[in-house]
């Protein structure tokens, strides 16, 4: 809960730094929800920040939320690219293989020429966000297993 604001403060202030033209005019569009976007950069470094603030309040182990929050963070956002790709958007480059993507009929599609193929990278980019959280899984069970006593080692072969 702690990263939820911090998360779309972040993404909102990066996007709105992305697209400093539009917003220099109407500062308040920013406010606006229903326009524009967030950053994904900025989503992340906003809600890690926040966290870290909160476990710091709660005077608790920030890099503990980390390890739990990494691999939810990756698994959220594999969903987002999925969903990105449901809505018809995040094509890549205009591409005839036979892994283009192309979303006929009327829509409501994201993309601004949905009928052209393209790379689907919107679900390439969500399978590394997926292959993402096996090393995450392994870094942490090394960190936790050298953090046990001797006596729960297998012969020390940690």
């Amino acid at each position: 809960m702690a990263v939820l604001p911090g998360a779309v403060i972040g993404g909102r202030l990066l996007h709105g730094l992305d697209y400093l033209d539009v917003y220099a005019l109407e500062p308040a569009a920013l406010l606006d929800p229903a326009r524009g976007s967030l950053s994904l950069l900025g989503a992340v470094i906003g809600g890690t920040l926040s966290g870290a603030y909160i476990a710091r309040v709660l005077d608790a182990s920030w890099w503990r939320w980390l390890d739990v929050a990494a691999p939810l963070l990756l698994l959220a956002l594999a969903a987002g690219k999925g969903a990105q790709f449901l809505g018809g958007g995040g094509q890549g480059l205009p591409w005839d293989g036979q892994w283009a993507v192309a979303f006929l009929g009327p829509g409501p599609w994201k993309s601004v020429v949905p009928d052209v193929p393209a790379y689907p990278a919107q679900l390439f980019e969500g399978a590394w966000a997926l292959l993402g959280i096996l090393p995450l899984a392994v870094a942490s069970a090394a960190t936790v297993a050298r953090r046990l006593p001797e006596r729960f080692r297998q012969d020390g072969a940690w």
